[in-house]
């Protein structure tokens, strides 16, 4: 009953979490808007394992060795900051540029790199990391027994798949197409701008963290 209910608490929380705005809900929509479902199921299958590797890594203690070596976390944050500028950056240059059809789709990103898109952006994301390590500190035992810690990784994969299968499914109908294709330049400078966004905040307070010796 006790591990029945720390699931629960897991699965409550790490739904809020991963479905709040984030980088990785923002690839997954834009993907998903343009038309491309098969595509967005790639990026969306890479942000489910993304988020599995985070939660796993803070059962394992990874949240306490970063704590250990703030500076090497802090170096983490700011590369991660700076893909997401450089992901933002690419969608606001290729705003003007017209969408690809379902004929071109065959033509554009293969599944491995779909799916590489939204777990590089996932791991790219140090609030996933301290999100988990909180989340899991505060709804789980000390010391859990190797079933929770199963039991709490599959939580956290169920969640995110059903969470972003239901945007993917629901972004990816004919009429969020049509409303893309009709305000390309807009929504996509708008998605760029929020991604790059999100990079230079979170490079902005990573730079300030760092020692002193290394600013």
């Amino acid at each position: 009953m006790e591990t029945l209910r720390a699931l629960v608490a897991v699965s409550a929380l790490a739904a809020v979490g991963i479905m709040s705005p984030g980088p990785d809900f923002v690839v997954v929509s834009y993907t998903a808007m343009t038309g491309a479902r098969r595509r967005a199921g790639w990026v969306a299958s890479g942000v489910v394992v993304g988020n599995a590797m985070w939660a796993a890594a803070a059962l394992l203690g990874f949240s306490v060795l970063l704590s250990l070596a703030p500076a090497l976390f802090v170096v983490f944050k700011i590369a991660g900051a700076l893909y997401l500028v450089w992901l933002g950056a690419k969608l606001i240059r290729g705003a003007r540029t017209p969408l690809a059809t379902y004929a071109d789709e065959g033509q554009g990103s293969g599944p491995f790199a779909s799916w590489a898109r939204g777990f590089v952006t996932t791991l790219a994301n140090p609030k996933a990391a301290v999100f988990y390590a909180s989340v899991l500190t505060a709804a789980l035992p000390s010391s859990p027994a190797s079933g929770l810690v199963i039991g709490t990784v599959a939580a956290v994969v169920l969640v995110a798949t059903v969470s972003f299968t239901v945007v993917v499914v629901v972004l990816s109908t004919p009429r969020a197409s049509a409303l893309i294709r009709r305000h390309k330049a807009f929504v996509e400078a708008a998605f760029g701008s929020i991604l790059a966004g999100f990079g230079l905040v979170r490079r902005l307070m990573a730079v300030r963290e760092l020692p002193s010796s290394m600013a």
